[in-house]
């Protein structure tokens, strides 16, 4: 498969992703933190989250829901750890599947830190994915990275 943001070996840990933007830092900032645009470009396949809560601050909480897909709805959710605006953003990274009868599992906490630069032509974007323990699980975040950073271009240029 083809990962043109991936700056790691895959499935390797930390992940690591990069990607520049024709755009000011401030509207891809707006992208990773503003709901209506997480659900447009966040994820793997086509579409994005059903529902983004997003408070952002430091010790605020985020969550995405996915839609229910084989009987299983998929949940990342975290806290912000650091947020300094058009700058950095540094959350935990959590991985909830809730099964149709209630029951839940949960992966363990990862960390994820997104640096925002200005370019002369733009934004630049770093992002440092550490912390999953399963190589399967780093593979599937970074091939999701990656389509999540081609899926943002459209939206912010």
């Amino acid at each position: 498969m083809d990962l043109p943001f991936l700056h790691s070996r895959q499935g390797e840990d930390p992940i690591v992703m990069e990607a520049e933007y024709s755009a000011a830092v401030s509207r891809v900032y707006k992208a990773w933190t503003d709901p209506e645009d997480i659900c447009q470009w966040f994820g793997a396949g086509e579409g994005g989250p059903e529902t983004a809560i997003i408070d952002l601050r430091e010790g605020g909480i985020w969550e995405f829901t996915f839609p229910i897909k084989e009987g299983l709805t998929h949940q990342l959710r975290g806290e912000y750890t650091q947020v300094e605006e058009n700058k950095l953003l540094r959350f935990t990274w959590v991985h909830r599947q809730i099964h149709e009868d209630g029951s839940q599992e949960e992966s363990i906490a990862s960390m994820v830190t997104v640096n925002f630069q200005k370019t002369d032509t733009g934004s630049l974007i770093r992002l440092k994915h550490e912390g999953i323990r399963q190589k399967g699980s780093r593979e599937n975040v970074g091939s999701g990275w990656s389509m999540s950073f081609g899926k943002i271009r459209p939206l912010v240029e």
